[in-house]
């Protein structure tokens, strides 16, 4: 019973993260002031903390990807209120 609930809270978990992304921003203490982007599903812990230690700052924002549907929704309200 335990693998078949540990299964589930998996599947429960990849159906909550779908579509969402991290923005990691690593910024460096250098003389440009130069910053190193990455979106990613999952953020690497171990290079943040690296990334921290060497003396640069970290800037982590959240990201879902663009729902497609959302626009064709309000299409179709507009497209009654105007009827």
């Amino acid at each position: 019973m335990e693998k078949i609930s540990q299964t589930h809270r998996e599947k429960v978990l990849e159906t909550e993260n779908e579509g969402h992304k991290f923005v990691v921003f690593f910024l460096n203490e250098d003389e440009e002031q130069s910053v190193h982007v990455e979106e990613v599903d999952e953020i690497d812990f171990s290079m943040v903390i690296q990334h921290l230690n060497l003396g640069g700052s970290i800037f982590i924002s959240h990201r879902r990807k663009p729902d497609h549907t959302a626009g064709s929704k309000r299409a179709t309200q507009q497209g009654l209120r105007e009827s």
